[in-house]
């Protein structure tokens, strides 16, 4: 899968109950489990002893799991909780119809808990074909080699010298200050008097000054 070496291959079935029915998950998620997903594969396993790249203390193994889907969305709640189960790194791959979409969440160790990772934000490439999906392995550790697929994905290019930890942050808070906008226009809209509206005004063009400066870079 993804073009990847033979050595990485797996190919071992998950069945979907091992998640919602010995693990603690909300009714939403096992409902979103049995509705929209129709098999779960791990289908490639990259670690030092699959592939000519050596581990790091924050990236020791790279798992690529298959997810085939009843139709063509999942809930992103439920890559949260495979992602937070499996305590490796995970390239997700959705596939519908002939169809695949690639999707990685950034992926930290708690550092108040040892051997505890959190995703809070996840990145996602087109839908396309197995050839569209095709991944270059490249670097020499498998951490090197996940944040290149990151990179790619996040649609927004890296600054000089800035880390992706900086990238995504500066991500999400273009995203924030990109639905305040929406919610100030909204409210700009339905708003009757003018001087409220000059205000909301003025206030929506200082953040997109803002959103200008953290936009440099972005693809």
């Amino acid at each position: 899968m993804l073009g990847l070496p033979e050595s990485t291959e797996y190919g071992k079935r998950i069945p979907k109950n091992k998640f919602y029915k010995h693990l603690k998950v909300t009714p939403k998620i096992e409902r979103a489990f049995i509705d929209q997903i129709d098999t779960i594969i791990w289908q490639n396993k990259l670690s030092p002893d699959t592939i000519n790249l050596s581990a790091t203390d924050t990236v020791k193994e790279i798992q690529v799991i298959e997810i085939k889907l009843k139709e063509k969305r999942i809930d992103e709640q439920v890559l949260k909780f495979i992602d937070r189960e499996l305590k490796w790194h995970i390239i997700f791959v959705l596939s519908f119809k002939g169809m695949q979409q690639v999707v990685i969440g950034y992926k930290q160790e708690s550092e108040r808990v040892s051997d505890i990772f959190k995703v809070d934000t996840y990145f996602y490439s087109e839908w396309g074909s197995q050839d569209d999906n095709r991944i270059n392995v490249t670097g020499l550790t498998l951490e090197e080699l996940y944040n290149q697929w990151l990179l790619e994905l996040i649609p927004l290019k890296a600054r000089e010298d800035e880390s992706i930890q900086q990238l995504i942050e500066r991500y999400k808070e273009i995203k924030g200050l990109e639905r305040k906008i929406n919610q100030l226009a909204l409210q700009m809209k339905s708003e009757n008097q003018f001087n409220k509206k000059v205000e909301l005004n003025q206030e929506i063009k200082e953040i997109k000054s803002s959103l200008m400066k953290l936009n440099e870079g972005k693809i």
